[in-house]
């Protein structure tokens, strides 16, 4: 039975310490829960002891109540200083504690096991996160990147469905926060080019057939805000030269712009947000985009990992969708039962699940759970104004979610073609690198393995292909050798 070191603050001042397995600290959790059942602030976690503690953290067990409490706010500061395993209790607090407490865990890096009763009142343990580098919040993120200079721009990389414009609109909060509502967006392959260009910049009377009035572009629709443009990558050719220009800021950080048949030259205040799905790199070794469009637009990179790599943050998001369409159910509050609600997590953290459209899974599935609900309950809440999401609809929507995967042929542990890439680094590894990084890192992989290992001749394969540019070094094994140590391989 592996056995695990922890400190064991639990809520009626015991503590115990030393090597302890899983189920044991299982069991703990559940007589604290089990006590505290009546009174959620009674299960409250013992840690107010100061840094010069004679205990010697190697992990906090921790057990939800009041998250406004002192205590609980105790409760962060403690993780961000633990360097072990946290056992999170599930089987007391709300959902949304729950939620709170796991992202967090997440953000950190801490290995993480959530701990329950099963359908036969027995203790489980579970690990749910591995140990690897702490990430910044979604919160400390947006406050970063929110106080960038007036005329900079942002690049966002990932997947689809990873929430590149919910983080575009959060950011423009940031950064106007007196002009909340200056926020544009278009996708870039969605237009043809000639209607993109008018989109984007405007048209006076007569240019085209249609034109029949002036009509401003969503550059000065957004003269002091932000334009966020989707897909970057597959915006056509000739309207990069055009985009290029435009970020080209004069000394008051404006833009200038020429609407489609107009003579002059119109002037706007905008903040642009690229994002993307694709490896712009790769695109520009492809011919379809430009080398000084991308240098322009890659100075501050965000990559946003699916939901895969960032499970911490599934619980979260189901609660904050739930939330969002409650005015479509008369302002219904949804709240889970116990079971349902442990079902919904070990869905969220089981390894086999895809969560292949990211959050675009989440927001469909959780819309399902409220109308089956909803309809459950004869399609109106409670007197209370509950909907209870009960077992029943999460072992429907379990095999929903399980079928739709199996039909789009996706994989739970990211795309064949990069598995052998991602399995040769460390663990945790994969999780930390930038879509571009990702690309690098497969290149120099590949490169090794069709040169039989041979480094010298691996470069070279490399510079004949364009992917790293010729340098002055005689030395190719070496060459290949420094960019082989940027990465972390087992």
């Amino acid at each position: 039975m592996a056995m695990t070191s922890y400190d064991l603050f639990v809520s009626h001042g015991e503590v115990r310490k030393g090597e302890l397995a899983p189920e044991t600290v299982a069991r703990q959790v559940v007589e604290a829960a089990k006590a505290a059942r009546g009174d959620e602030r009674v299960s409250k976690v013992e840690l107010e002891k100061e840094r010069s503690d004679p205990y010697d953290v190697d992990a906090v067990l921790v057990q939800l109540g009041d998250p406004s409490a002192p205590a609980e706010k105790s409760v962060a500061a403690r993780l961000r200083r633990s360097t072990g395993p946290v056992a999170v209790g599930f089987e007391s607090g709300t959902p949304a504690q729950i939620a709170a407490l796991v992202e967090l865990c997440g953000t950190l890096g801490l290995e993480t096991w959530a701990v329950w009763l099963d359908e036969r009142e027995r203790p489980r343990a579970t690990r749910v996160l591995e140990k690897r580098e702490g990430t910044r919040s979604l919160r400390e993120e947006l406050d970063h990147y929110g106080k960038l200079p007036k005329g900079r721009s942002l690049l966002l990389v990932g997947e689809s469905g990873t929430g590149k414009s919910h983080r575009a609109r959060a950011l423009n909060e940031r950064w106007n926060p007196r002009h909340r509502d200056r926020f544009g967006e278009v996708n870039c392959a969605a237009f043809p080019e000639n209607l993109l260009e008018s989109e984007l910049f405007g048209y006076k009377r007569g240019p085209f057939s249609g034109a029949t009035n002036d009509k401003p572009g969503l550059i000065k629709e957004c003269d002091r805000g932000t334009l966020f443009l989707d897909e970057i990558g597959e915006m056509p050719m000739p309207l990069q030269g055009k985009l290029l220009d435009v970020l080209q800021l004069d000394d008051e950080f404006r833009c200038h712009f020429r609407p489609v048949g107009a003579s002059k030259r119109e002037t706007a205040e905008v903040r642009f947000v690229f994002a993307t799905h694709r490896d712009l790199h790769a695109r520009m070794r492809e011919g379809a985009f430009r080398e000084d469009l991308l240098a322009r637009i890659s100075t501050h990179v965000v990559s946003l990992p699916p939901f895969r790599e960032a499970r911490h943050r599934i619980l979260a998001a189901y609660l904050r969708y739930l939330h969002s369409i409650r005015s479509a159910f008369g302002n219904a509050s949804f709240h889970f039962e116990r079971s349902a609600w442990l079902e919904l997590a070990e869905l969220a953290f089981a390894q086999d699940a895809a969560w292949s459209w990211n959050h675009r899974d989440v927001q469909q599935s959780a819309e399902r759970l409220a109308f089956d609900a909803w309809a459950a309950q004869k399609y109106a809440p409670e007197a209370s104004g509950r909907v209870m999401l009960k077992s029943r609809e999460l072992a429907t929507e379990r095999e929903r979610l399980r079928r739709s995967w199996d039909e789009r042929g996706s994989t739970a542990t990211n795309d064949d073609e990069w598995a052998p890439v991602r399995d040769a680094l460390a663990a945790g590894a994969w999780s930390e690198l930038s879509l571009l990084q990702r690309w690098e890192a497969r290149y120099l992989w590949e490169a090794l393995q069709a040169a039989a290992g041979n480094r010298a001749e691996a470069w070279r394969k490399l510079e004949e292909r364009g992917v790293f540019p010729r340098g002055r070094t005689t030395n190719a094994s070496d060459a290949f050798a420094k960019r082989w140590r940027a990465f972390a391989w087992r």
